[in-house]
């Protein structure tokens, strides 16, 4: 058992120091060329042209992406706040691998039409194991191959190490998942927003199950409505953890030509990569609006706001993301728990994780800290001696539980060292803490004689009992004030019934359907679509 420890170890130290981080602050150019794309019309549809109008626009707010590299020449990101944290810096990516990330962070950041153009944004750049878009055929270093099925739980880290208030994931994660990312970002307050997945018609899976990060407990899944009637994509997943709606297109996006380079248009995008920056978008006005709200009562905010049948159902989630509801509605009134933190998935059981059990053991400190590689602000609690021996000492807090995230908010950057009495590393000898006497050491001579000792002690005793009966008889004077409720684990998450019903749903005038298009999904009004009306004119 001790040697499988070792090489665990081992192998996370080593795939720690292949996956060092490399920095780049860039900035986009300041001016916009010619060949920009001019507009897009989810602006109007979703009412985001009017609360741009009003002055959101992102301003205040840290938004991570988790995606494809990035091409930071194109004229719809001039202007933005945009620094590249290489999570696997030596990756060779393919001619066009930089579209679907320059896409998704163009919809957020675009000074026009993005959704916050004045957010300052981190992109974490890494090929998705599916590629759906984001690097298919790179030239990955080994070690980044080594730890694949845990990069982008990696880079989740690495954005929670960099304070990002969102983020956004527009990639298929793959196979199996950190669930301590994921319990980290719960507990921390930041919302993970995420794609719910291109079924038959795009990539040629089967429709029915959103994608494995997706399904997680915490995670915001985003399903992707046609921009023109409001109604499920044919293309989007759907299913059992799927949480709202946004359009998913047709819009125009930036794409790559024959030699790679992005400067094709591409006026028929469409996909859940493109619905989740506009939630994720939506949020970032939101934390302006209400700065003192947390990411996990934004999220309630969200469900409670969404515009769809009063309840959720499989198609549609909660409904239709409303970004007016979501601004005009005060987050304070729901609670600081992430309401996501248990996804029903009916006769099946419950969904993957993060499960009560794992966020309790990382909030509680007795995760071995050698299993959370990016994790720099976790703290072991335990007393695990091998675990003891092999932990920094920075890393370790005794006596103090729960020592990760309290009350949903980060650990003090400032870290208490091991006390003195921390267990001592195995094959060593704990030093001595207490006075050593020695029979060769000269008698001292004290001025305390025993009487006067005494009566030290005799005048110690009536201060005592004095001090003891003034508490005494103050306490039955004072009228008790009611006591306050413990804060407690939070974890699992009460029920959405705590939340308000969702508004009633509010369409648009219906667009007139050709054959070509879906057919409203089972049980949506005939009028479908969900998006706040316009205002008046």
């Amino acid at each position: 058992m001790t040697s499988d420890r070792s090489r665990r170890r081992a192998r996370a130290v080593g795939l720690a120091a292949a996956l060092a981080v490399a920095g780049l602050a860039l900035s986009a150019p300041a001016a916009l060329a010619e060949d920009a794309i001019p507009a897009q019309p989810y602006v109007d549809v979703t009412g985001l042209a009017e609360l741009k109008a009003q002055g959101f626009d992102g301003a205040g707010v840290t938004i991570a992406l988790i995606d494809s590299p990035v091409d930071l020449t194109v004229p719809e990101l001039a202007g933005a706040d945009i620094t590249v944290h290489e999570p696997c810096p030596g990756i060779v990516y393919p001619p066009g691998a930089a579209a679907h990330g320059t896409a998704v962070l163009s919809l957020l950041a675009d000074q026009a039409w993005g959704w916050a153009p004045k957010a300052k944004y981190i992109v974490y750049p890494f090929p998705a194991r599916s590629g759906a878009g984001g690097g298919a055929g790179a030239s990955v270093p080994q070690e980044c191959l080594d730890a694949h099925h845990d990069a982008l739980a990696y880079s989740v880290n690495l954005a929670l190490n960099d304070r990002a208030d969102l983020i956004n994931i527009s990639l298929d994660a793959g196979g199996g998942w950190d669930n301590y990312a994921l319990a980290r970002a719960a507990l921390t307050n930041v919302p993970v927003v995420a794609g719910a997945g291109n079924g038959v018609g795009l990539n040629g899976t089967a429709l029915g199950q959103v994608t494995s990060l997706s399904q997680h407990n915490g995670v915001v899944s985003v399903g992707a409505n046609d921009l023109a009637t409001g109604v499920r994509a044919r293309y989007s997943e759907y299913g059992y953890g799927l949480t709202v709606m946004a359009p998913g297109g047709p819009l125009t996006v930036r794409a790559a030509d024959a030699s790679g380079a992005l400067s094709a248009l591409d006026p028929a995008g469409q996909g859940t990569s493109f619905a989740a920056p506009m939630v994720t978008g939506a949020l970032a006005l939101a934390k302006q609006r209400w700065p003192q709200a947390t990411g996990n009562q934004l999220v309630a905010s969200l469900i409670a706001t969404a515009k769809g049948s009063g309840g959720w159902n499989a198609q549609e989630g909660y409904g239709n993301v409303s970004p007016r509801g979501l601004i005009a509605n005060d987050p304070a009134q729901y609670p600081r728990d992430n309401p996501l933190m248990a996804k029903d998935f009916g006769d099946e059981g419950p969904g993957p994780g993060p499960t009560a059990q794992e966020v309790a053991d990382y909030r509680n400190g007795t995760v071995d800290p050698t299993s959370l590689l990016g994790d720099d602000d976790y703290l072991y609690c335990g007393t695990d001696p091998l675990i003891l021996r092999d932990t920094p000492p920075d890393k370790v807090v005794q006596g103090r539980s729960p020592c990760n995230a309290v009350n949903g908010l980060p650990p003090t950057t400032t870290r208490p060292a091991a006390t003195a009495t921390a267990a001592a590393p195995v094959g060593t000898t704990a030093p001595s803490v207490g006075p050593t006497s020695s029979p060769a050491a000269a008698p001292t001579t004290s001025f305390l004689t025993p009487p006067l000792i005494g009566g030290i002690a005799a005048a110690v005793i009536i201060v005592a009992a004095l001090i003891a009966f003034l508490v005494i008889r103050s306490r039955r004077r004072t009228v008790p004030a009611p006591p306050t409720a413990s804060p407690g684990p939070p974890w699992p998450a009460p029920p959405l019934s705590h939340l308000p019903p969702p508004a009633p749903p509010c369409y648009p005038q219906a667009m007139p359907q050709s054959p070509q298009q879906p057919p409203p999904y089972p049980g949506a009004p005939t009028t479908d679509g969900g998006w706040p009306p316009p205002p008046s004119r």
